[in-house]
This record gives C-alpha cells, sequence and structure tokens, in this order.
C-alpha cells in the first residue's frame, strides 16, 4: 500500500500481504500461484512481526478467526481444516525466523503479549488512552472540541495561537471521534461501520453470489480487524481508513451488479448478468 515514513509503518503493509495473500491461496486453484500468495503472507507476516507492531499482530490473529468462524457457518470444512493448521503453522514458523533475525528485543517485545492477561496488557499500551477518552474528553466536550484539533489537519491548518483552540493529543480513534463530534460522532461513526460489518457479512453468507463468497469473508475478517485498531490506533484518519472504505465499497457495488435479474420461465431460456 505503499512506502510510509511512520516507524513500523511495513508493518501495515505487512497486514495486507498476509491477509490477502491468505484469500488469493484459498482462491486459487493453481499450485504454483498458491505457493507464491503463501511466501507473500509469510513475508508480510515476518514483517510484522521484525516492526514489532503487537496491535496489528492481533489484528492479524482477529481476522483469521472470523474467517474461520465464516467459513465455518458455511461449512466449507475443506478450506477450514487447510486454512487453520497452515496459518497456525505459519504463525510459530515466522516468529522463531524473525526473532533469530531481530535478537532479544524483538522476542521481548512480542512476548509481552502473553505475560499478563489481555486486559492488563491493552491497558498498559493503549488503555489508558481509552479509559480518558470517556472518563475526560467526553465530559469536558460531550458536543466536541471541534474540526481540525488534532491530527495533520491542526498542523496545517490550526491555529495554536489561540487558547480557546489548543490542539488535542490523539493516541486512538475513539478519542478522535469524540473531539471532532462529541457524542453525535460516537455513536454515528461505531453504526456506519456495523452496518458496513453487517451488509459485508451478508454477502459472505448469501449462497446465490458464490463468486463473492471468498472475497467476502475475507473482507469482513479485515472489517473486524479494522474496527480492533480503533482502540490502539486512529485508523479513520489516515490511508488505512480510506482503504477500509474503498474495499468495502468495491465489495458492495461488485455484489450488487452480480445479481441476476427475474426473468420469465422457459424451457429454452438463457439466464445472463446483469451488466
Amino acid at each position: 500500500m505503499g512506502l510510509s515514513d511512520t516507524p513500523g509503518g511495513a508493518g501495515g503493509s505487512g497486514y495486507y500481504a498476509f491477509l490477502f495473500g491468505i484469500g488469493f491461496a484459498l482462491k486459487s486453484k493453481n499450485f504454483i500461484s498458491q505457493i507464491i500468495y503463501i511466501v507473500s503472507a509469510i513475508l508480510g507476516l515476518f514483517c510484522i512481526y521484525l516492526c514489532q507492531i503487537r496491535a496489528v499482530l492481533v489484528v492479524c490473529g482477529v481476522s483469521i478467526i472470523f474467517l474461520a468462524l465464516v467459513l465455518l457457518i458455511k461449512k466449507q470444512f475443506a478450506q477450514l481444516t487447510v486454512m487453520l493448521p497452515g496459518v497456525t503453522a505459519m504463525f510459530l514458523a515466522t516468529f522463531y525466523w524473525a526473532t533469530a533475525i531481530g535478537g532479544k528485543g524483538t522476542k521481548n517485545r512480542l512476548s509481552s503479549l502473553t505475560s499478563s492477561s489481555a486486559d492488563k496488557v491493552y491497558h498498559q499500551g493503549r488503555g489508558e488512552f481509552l479509559q480518558e477518552a470517556f472518563d475526560t474528553v467526553l465530559p469536558q466536550f460531550p458536543l466536541g472540541g471541534g474540526l481540525g484539533r488534532w491530527g495533520m489537519t491542526n498542523g496545517y491548518f490550526g491555529d495554536n495561537t489561540d487558547l480557546d483552540s489548543l490542539p488535542f493529543w490523539v493516541e486512538i480513534q475513539w478519542t478522535g471521534w469524540i473531539v471532532d463530534g462529541g457524542i453525535f460522532m460516537l455513536l454515528a461513526y461505531p453504526i456506519a461501520l456495523f452496518i458496513t460489518c453487517q451488509t459485508t457479512g451478508q454477502i459472505a453468507l448469501n449462497t446465490k453470489v458464490p463468486e463473492f463468497s471468498i472475497w467476502s469473508t475475507l473482507i469482513f475478517g479485515y472489517n473486524i480487524g479494522a474496527i480492533a485498531l480503533t482502540f490502539s490506533y486512529p485508523l479513520f484518519i489516515s490511508q488505512g481508513g480510506m482503504e477500509f472504505w474503498l474495499l468495502n465499497s468495491a465489495l458492495f457495488i461488485a455484489a450488487s451488479n452480480s445479481k441476476v435479474p427475474p426473468m420469465l420461465k422457459s424451457k429454452n431460456a438463457q439466464v445472463y448478468s446483469s451488466p
């Protein structure tokens, strides 16, 4: 998805290489192509390990879990039995490869994910920002703090000489929503995300459009992972947010155009898909 000047930026690209590498591998019927896609997924996961971006690593796991759940619901046991052992082996093998290259720093950083309970690990990392967003920022600015008060928008257009509109420090997306629009934005954007996931899930489970089976299932898992990232990073103010809406819009349009229009029943009738 392009270069980045953000520390650990390769981890985001690694996530796409991993997730869509798995999707292409499941979709392809050519053995050589499958090998290429699997290698791509391995290299993407390797980048995530070396970048030591724990949130992206967790999102990879969340995406795969939801991908497996949809395959289970759809009773696609053949793909499920191939994917789960393969991905598990990929996680383990790539971990040992990355720690062999990155040394103790990589190992210690990644091992901290299991050093204590999940809630404690999150609270030590980003949980304090989530607590601050609801305990401090929301009560102080229930209708928002005004647009352009944080991020690069403030850097380009903000007037930081005005003591009444000093910039906010935003580390996670939930704080950003509160600052931008208060309780209204805090409700509206998650509802939009819920509707998006619901629609993607319906496409994934719809047997009338089987050509979108893998991709809709994959994007559904990706959506859940993206929502999980909002608790660690302001995703929807970045390139990642644009990619989220681009992928889902492409899926919705393609699925909508694939619907076969009703036709009169005839012995010699032919069915044409809509343009």
